[in-house]
C-alpha cells in the first residue's frame, strides 16, 4: 500500500469515519476500507498490481465474505477489513510503506 492510501486510512480513523463490512458504503457515512479509499480519490487500481500469496495473518487464500481469491493487495485489504475486522489504521500499519 502506498503512502497516499495509508495516510487516507489514518485520516479516516482520525475523523471518526464509521467503518463497515461487506459493502463499499452504507449511504449514512460508513465506508469499508476500499470504499473510503475510492471516496477520497485514491487510485485503487494500483492495489491490483501488487501480488500477494494469501493472508499473512491467517494464511487464507480466499476471502470468507465474498469468496474471492486473495491474490493482490486490493483483495487482501478487503479480506482484512471484512474477515478479520481490522480498523482503518491497523490495515494501514499492516500494509503501508512503514510495514515491517
Amino acid at each position: 500500500m502506498n503512502e497516499q492510501a495509508a495516510n487516507a486510512l489514518y485520516e479516516a480513523e482520525r475523523k471518526g469515519v464509521k467503518q463497515i463490512r461487506g459493502e463499499l458504503y452504507d449511504g449514512e457515512g460508513g465506508f469499508c476500507t476500499s470504499g473510503w479509499l475510492q471516496h477520497v480519490g485514491v487510485d485503487v487500481s494500483a492495489l491490483y498490481l501488487v501480488p500477494v500469496a494469501g493472508c499473512p495473518l491467517c494464511g487464507a487464500m480466499k476471502q470468507t465474505m465474498h469468496d474471492f481469491p486473495i491474490e493482490h493487495e486490493h483483495s487482501l485489504i478487503v479480506h482484512l477489513n471484512n474477515d478479520h475486522g481490522l480498523t482503518f489504521s491497523e490495515i494501514a500499519r499492516k500494509l503501508g510503506p512503514d510495514a515491517a
